[in-house]
């Protein structure tokens, strides 16, 4: 588990969620037969979890293209606690 860690771009594991999942599967009140149905959940969940990223990551490399484009990617980026990816939200109606 550690070793997938990084790839799911997490540091370290929730030690108490890490040991509910390990409980449940020791648990012998049918988490056997629940299993490949359970796995499937998972692996469909941090499929949709990584396209989910990989998408904000191609938002947040638009937004910064478009203030480059306008040269004002060095004036958001002076704004305390703002990256340029931050920044593209400023002009926008709420």
């Amino acid at each position: 588990m550690r070793r997938e860690l990084p790839r799911w771009g997490a540091a370290r594991p929730c030690l108490r969620i890490v040991r509910a999942v390990f409980a449940a599967l020791a648990d012998p009140a049918g988490v056997a037969a629940h299993r490949p149905g359970a796995l499937e959940r998972v692996q469909l969940a941090l499929g949709d979890w990584q396209d989910t990223r990989e998408r904000l990551a191609d938002v947040e490399a638009r937004m910064v293209a478009v203030l480059d484009e306008l040269g004002l990617t060095g004036l958001v980026t002076t704004i305390a606690g703002l990256t340029a990816a931050g920044g593209g939200d400023l002009g926008r109606d709420r």
